[in-house]
């Protein structure tokens, strides 16, 4: 979870969720939601106490776990925001760095398939694969991994 401080650091800045919606893939959040959030017009609804919201975040260590397992690599987290080393409104909280690589991990749970791929492919929902090409280029990576739990038990 975020914290206040980096929930406000991030109202300044154009995130990797903000990147989906912006073009218009994004499930959950309009572009007119998204500039009244960041503009100050309207407060951005606290959804921590969902209890999806909260089984992902206490899920994305196993998650991590689990990646590190099946592939033998190591995940470093992050302890900052990434800004983009030009374009200073771009920005992002990514799961974590590939150790040896130049490479990230973005860590998802879900509750059904809907919209991944089988293992191995490269299918991810839309509005994720927007979120991983933003911290693509906010990191200058190479590639990302996308580790997901689906189900809790299918990895």
């Amino acid at each position: 979870m975020l914290t206040e401080q980096q929930k406000q650091e991030r109202l300044k800045v154009v995130t990797g969720s903000d990147a989906s919606t912006i073009l218009g893939v994004n499930p959950y959040t309009s572009i007119l939601d998204l500039y009244m959030y960041k503009t100050g017009l309207k407060i951005e609804p606290d959804i921590s106490h969902r209890p999806h919201v909260r089984a992902g975040s206490m899920l994305e260590e196993v998650v991590g776990q689990m990646f590190e397992q099946e592939t033998f690599k190591k995940i470093i987290k992050p302890t900052k925001m990434f800004v983009h080393s030009k374009y200073e409104w771009m920005a992002g909280n990514i799961d974590g760095l590939i150790e040896g690589e130049n490479a990230i991990i973005e860590i998802k749970t879900a509750s059904r398939s809907d919209g991944w791929g089988e293992q191995g492919e490269n299918v991810i929902p839309k509005h994720y694969l927007c979120q991983v090409a933003h911290y693509l280029a906010v990191t200058n990576a190479e590639m990302a991994y996308v580790a997901v739990l689906i189900g809790g038990w299918d990895f």
